[in-house]
């Protein structure tokens, strides 16, 4: 169940670090859209590594 449960978490780890990366191809951004997206990449960071 946990195993589960983990697996699903991963993969919504994935994708939302997909959708960041598409947004910061984007080159419309203003500092604080970068700085928020960087934020998210680091909190997915940590998520990830608390997972394993």
């Amino acid at each position: 169940q946990d195993q589960l449960r983990l697996h699903q978490l991963l993969t919504h780890c994935q994708e939302m670090e997909r959708d960041i990366h598409g947004m910061q191809g984007q080159q419309t951004q203003s500092s604080a859209d970068v700085s928020s997206l960087q934020m998210m990449q680091q909190q997915l960071e940590a998520l990830k590594q608390h997972l394993r």
